[in-house]
C-alpha cells in the first residue's frame, strides 16, 4: 500500500553515502552494490501501531447476510503453492550465470536459483533462501556444484546464508553462516580443489570468510577494508585469492583453508568490475572499456578501450586458451593470443556476467537488461533463454480473461506480453518512444516522480488491466496519464486507442480496472481521486471524478453488475461509490450483500484476517480472490505469498507462507482457471508462476 518513492530515494542516497567514490565521485551503478533496505525504515502514513489501533476502515465493513451466523474457519487451506516457473534474472550480481555438465543453465532470480533445460524448455528451482540471492559461484572441481549467497534475513535476525547445492539432485549440500558476515553476500568463489567456498560480506569492513564445505564451518576470516567489493576470484595458477571493487584490488595468500592478510595494489584509481586469470596474467576489467594486466601483483600492461563504457565481465577457457570480455556497450569480445579476434553484439544492455560451456564453444551471458543468453562463439549468434523487467520496480500485472496470456509492466518503459501455454515472452512493447523522452523532474517538482529506476515518469507504469472482452489493455503511467491499447491476435499489434490524463493530475496511476459490463475505465491515482472514463467506440471521455479519499488511491474493485466501486487509499480508508451518478455511498450496510467482480482491495470485511496482529499498514501490497471464491492469496512486503481460505476472518492462521521473491511482492493474481497464481516482485523485477496444489 505504501508509496515507495521516498523509500527508493532514501535507499539510493544511503548507498551513495556509504559506498566508495567512483572516478567521477558519483554513485556507480555498475559496481552492483545492493541497496540494503533492512537498514532503513519504510515510512508510510498510518503505518505501525497507529494503523492497527485506529483502523479507519472499520466503519465501512459490514458482514454479508450469508455469513452473519456462519462458522468461518481460521485454519489454513489444505491447498499449497508450488513454484512452477520463474521469469526473470537478477542482474545485480557478477559472474552469476553458469552452464552445468548436464547441459542446463543456472542463474539467480529473486530468492531462487533457476536451473533451465534449453532442450526441454523446462525449469527446476533451488529454493532455500528467504531473501535476495546476490552472489553465485560454480565449483571448478565439480561444476555440478553451485553456491548461492543471499541477503540478511531481517525478520529472523539471521546473518546472510550461503547454500552449497548439488544441482543434479537439486538438494542443499551445506548451509553456512558466520556472525561477522553481515547485510549480504557480495561475492563468492570456490577454491580450485572445490573443498572450500569463500564469501565476502556486505558490512562496512567487508569481511572475507572461508568455509570448509564438508565440515560445514568457517576456517578463517579476515577484514578486507571499507572498499566495496564486487568480485571474489581464486587464481588457481598462483594459489592466491583476489578481491576487487571500488578503486580496489587486493591479493590474499591461501593455504589449507587459511586466508592471509590482504595486500592491496597501490595506485588503483579506478573501479574494478571483473577479473580472471590466465596462466601468467591476471586480467582486470575497469572503467572506460579498459582491461589492465597484472603479474606478480604489479601492472604489466593494458588494453585500452576494448569496450565503449565499462568492462563488466571476463571469462577464460583453459583448454582452448580463449578469453572473453563483456562490457556496458553490449558487446562480447573474443581474445586469442592476447588480441581481440571477434566482436559479438549481444544486447542493447551491458553484459555483466560471462561463463564458458564445458566445450568452450559457447558462453552464457547475463545482461543489465535482465536477459540470459547463450552466445555461440563460432557463429557469433546468440539465443535468449530468459528475459524479464530490468529497471526500477515491477508492479503491473494483468491476466487475460479468456486466453492464457499475462501482461506485466514496470519502471523500465516496457510492457511484457507472456504466453503461459509455452512459458515464453511473446512480445515486449516500449511504452513510450525513446525519442519522446522527457526530462526527469527534480525532487520537489511536480511530475509524478515515484520510480526508483532511471526512466522518467512518462515511461514508467505501475498498473495494467484488460477489459472484460480481452480486446483492450489499459496501462497506467507514472505521470498521471493512462493509455489504452487495442489487442489483436496471439501476437498482438498493440495499436494505441487513447492516451489520456485527467485535468490537474500529475501523480502516478496506482490501479485501474474496466467495468465488467460496460466500456468504462476506473483510474485511481496518487492525486487522491478516481476518474471514470467512458469509451464510445473511438474515444475515451471522462464522465465522473470521484472525490472523498484523504490519501492516494491504492486498490479498486467493480461490482458484478457494474453499478458500484469500492476503493482503498493510503490513509487506510474503505469507500464505496455509485458509478452511475458519481456519488459516494456513505451507508456501507446498503452494499453488504453486493457481489464483486474481483476482490483486490486489501481492506474490507472478507479480508480482515490477512493482517497479522503486529502488522503495519504497508505489510500487504496486493490480494486476489480465486474465481471459485474459495481461496485468497496475498502478496506482502516480507517477500512472502500467503494463502487463505475465503473469507478471511480475524485470527486466521498465517502459516501458509511461500517464498520465492527477493523483494516485496507488488502484485498477485489467480489464473482464469485457478490452476496457478502469478506474482510480481518489486526490486527483483521477476514474474513467478505458482501451481495451486491440493
Amino acid at each position: 500500500m505504501s508509496s515507495l518513492a521516498s523509500r527508493g530515494r532514501a535507499l539510493l542516497g544511503a548507498a551513495m553515502a556509504g559506498g566508495a567514490e567512483s572516478d567521477d565521485d558519483e554513485y556507480d551503478s555498475d559496481l552492483g552494490m545492493p541497496l540494503e533496505d533492512e537498514d532503513f525504515e519504510i515510512v508510510d502514513a498510518g503505518a505501525g501501531e497507529g494503523f492497527m489501533a485506529v483502523k479507519p476502515w472499520i466503519g465501512a465493513m459490514v458482514c454479508p447476510s450469508e455469513f452473519e451466523d456462519a462458522f468461518l474457519s481460521v485454519d489454513p487451506p489444505s491447498e499449497t503453492l508450488q513454484l512452477d516457473w520463474v521469469f526473470g534474472y537478477s542482474k545485480q550480481g557478477r559472474s552469476n550465470t553458469f552452464a552445468l555438465p548436464s547441459g542446463e543453465i543456472v542463474w539467480p532470480s529473486g530468492a531462487v536459483g533457476v536451473i533451465y533445460d534449453k532442450e526441454r524448455h523446462s525449469q527446476r528451482h533451488l529454493i532455500g533462501h528467504e531473501d535476495t540471492i546476490y552472489a553465485m559461484a560454480q565449483n571448478p572441481a565439480n561444476p555440478s556444484v553451485i553456491a548461492t549467497g543471499g541477503k540478511q534475513e531481517k525478520r529472523k535476525a539471521l546473518t546472510p546464508l550461503v547454500i552449497v547445492w548439488d544441482t543434479d539432485s537439486g538438494k542443499a549440500v551445506a548451509q553456512l553462516r558466520h556472525p561477522k558476515i553481515l547485510r549480504s553476500i557480495m561475492a563468492m568463489c570456490f577454491s580450485p580443489d572445490g573443498r572450500y567456498v569463500i564469501a565476502v560480506g556486505g558490512s562496512d569492513v567487508h569481511n572475507v570468510v572461508c568455509y570448509d564445505i564438508a565440515a560445514r564451518k568457517a576456517t578463517s576470516i579476515v577484514e578486507s577494508g571499507r572498499d566495496v567489493i564486487t568480485q571474489c576470484y581464486f587464481n588457481k595458477f598462483d594459489g592466491t585469492l583476489v578481491t576487487a571493487g571500488a578503486k580496489h584490488l587486493q591479493y590474499y595468500s591461501f593455504r589449507k583453508g587459511m586466508i592471509g592478510d590482504p595486500s592491496k595494489v597501490r595506485g588503483m584509481r579506478t573501479n574494478v568490475y571483473a577479473c580472471v586469470a590466465t596462466k601468467k596474467t591476471l586480467w582486470v576489467g575497469v572503467k572506460r572499456g579498459d582491461i589492465l594486466c597484472f603479474a606478480n601483483g604489479s601492472q604489466k600492461g593494458s588494453f585500452k578501450g576494448v569496450h565503449k563504457g565499462n568492462t563488466l565481465a571476463l571469462a577464460y577457457h583453459e583448454e582452448s586458451g580463449c578469453l572473453v570480455s563483456g562490457g556496458s556497450d553490449g558487446l562480447v569480445n573474443v581474445f586469442v593470443a592476447g588480441k581481440v579476434k571477434q566482436k559479438i553484439t549481444v544486447s542493447a544492455g551491458g553484459v555483466s556476467s560471462l561463463s564458458f560451456t564445458t566445450d568452450g564453444t559457447q558462453v552464457i551471458a547475463g545482461t543489465k537488461r535482465g536477459e540470459v543468453l547463450v552466445v555461440n562463439l563460432r557463429s557469433g549468434q546468440s539465443e535468449r533463454v530468459c528475459k524479464g523487467h530490468f529497471d526500477g520496480e515491477t508492479w503491473g500485472l494483468a491476466i487475460h480473461p479468456f486466453e492464457n496470456f499475462v501482461v506485466t509492466t514496470g519502471d523500465d518503459n516496457s510492457l511484457n506480453y507472456w504466453n503461459m501455454d509455452t512459458c515464453q515472452l511473446v512480445q515486449t512493447i516500449q511504452l513510450v518512444d525513446e525519442a519522446k523522452k522527457v526530462r526527469r523532474p527534480k525532487r520537489g517538482q511536480r511530475g509524478g516522480v515515484c520510480t526508483t529506476g532511471s526512466h522518467p515518469p512518462n515511461q514508467c507504469s505501475r498498473a495494467c488491466a484488460f477489459d472484460a472482452m480481452g480486446e483492450m489493455l489499459a496501462v497506467g503511467m507514472n505521470d498521471g496519464s493512462f493509455m489504452v491499447l487495442d489487442i489483436a491476435g496471439n501476437t498482438p499489434s498493440f495499436r494505441k486507442i487513447a492516451h489520456k490524463r485527467g485535468r490537474g493530475l500529475s501523480q502516478w496511476v496506482q490501479d485501474l480496472k474496466f467495468n465488467p459490463l460496460d466500456p468504462i475505465l476506473a483510474v485511481g491515482t496518487h492525486d487522491n481521486v478516481i476518474d471514470l472514463w467512458q469509451y464510445d467506440g473511438s474515444n475515451f471521455s471522462m464522465s465522473h471524478r470521484l472525490k472523498g479519499h484523504n490519501s492516494f488511491i491504492t486498490h479498486l474493485d467493480w461490482s458484478t453488475d457494474g453499478q458500484y466501486l469500492q476503493s482503498n487509499c493510503g490513509a487506510y480508508e474503505l469507500l464505496y461509490w455509485d458509478a452511475v451518478n458519481g456519488s459516494q455511498i456513505t451507508r456501507a450496510s446498503s452494499l453488504k450483500d453486493q457481489g464483486w467482480e474481483t476482490w483486490t482491495c486489501v481492506l474490507g470485511w472478507p479480508v480482515q484476517g490477512i493482517w497479522a496482529p503486529e502488522a503495519k499498514g504497508c505489510d500487504v501490497h496486493s490480494v486476489s480472490l480465486s474465481s471459485d471464491k474459495r481461496l485468497l492469496v496475498a502478496g506482502e512486503s516480507s517477500q512472502k505469498l500467503k494463502l487463505f481460505n475465503y473469507p478471511v476472518p480475524e485470527g486466521a492462521d498465517h502459516s501458509s507462507q511461500f517464498v520465492g521473491h527477493g523483494s516485496f511482492v507488488t502484485n498477485v493474481r489467480f489464473s482464469k482457471d485457478d490452476e496457478f497464481v502469478y506474482s510480481t516482485g518489486g526490486n527483483d523485477n521477476a514474474l513467478m508462476r505458482w501451481r495451486v496444489c491440493s
